[in-house]
């Protein structure tokens, strides 16, 4: 990973996540996905970075990396499909998600952005409206938590 490169961490625990994304879709219809596997949280300064695999979601060898800094989550998935997302209350972000088909623009427009996370895990919660290629689409939830590992 670059941001390893470039990060020192003070902190390295491993952790149990737990993700599960809800898509509210126009037409009524819902959708939810839930997602337990091990990953790493890192702490450097005041910013939190936590790793892990998504190759339980599917047949993509997926990472994802989300950065912790103050109000604004970020995060990346890296692998054979591609995006960087930012979530700050309130701001639109549009980026780009990069996939074997080619690539779509994505507009992120988050309504709530809570977090309380910190070296011994905690929660992670967003909602926010996604538009495709200008076009809105759904309005989703993400909650992710972090317990430690023990061993």
């Amino acid at each position: 990973m670059s941001w390893k490169k470039a990060v020192v961490a003070i902190l390295k625990k491993e952790m149990i996540i737990s993700v599960t994304g809800r898509q509210r879709y126009p037409e009524g219809q819902d959708n939810e996905i839930e997602l337990v596997t091990m990953g790493t949280l890192y702490k450097t300064g005041d910013t939190i970075y936590i790793e892990y695999e998504e190759n339980q979601l599917s047949d993509d060898d997926g990472k994802t990396i989300i950065t912790i800094e103050s109000d604004i989550i970020s995060m990346e998935r890296v692998g054979s499909n591609t995006t960087k997302l930012i979530f700050q209350k309130g701001k639109k972000y549009v980026n780009h998600y990069d996939t074997a088909y080619g690539t779509l623009e994505l507009g992120i427009f988050p309504t709530m952005v809570d977090t309380a996370v910190d070296e011994a895990g905690g929660n992670l919660f967003l909602k926010y409206q996604l538009d495709i290629d200008g076009m809105y689409t759904s309005t989703n939830e993400l909650t992710i938590t972090l317990k430690e590992r023990k061993h």
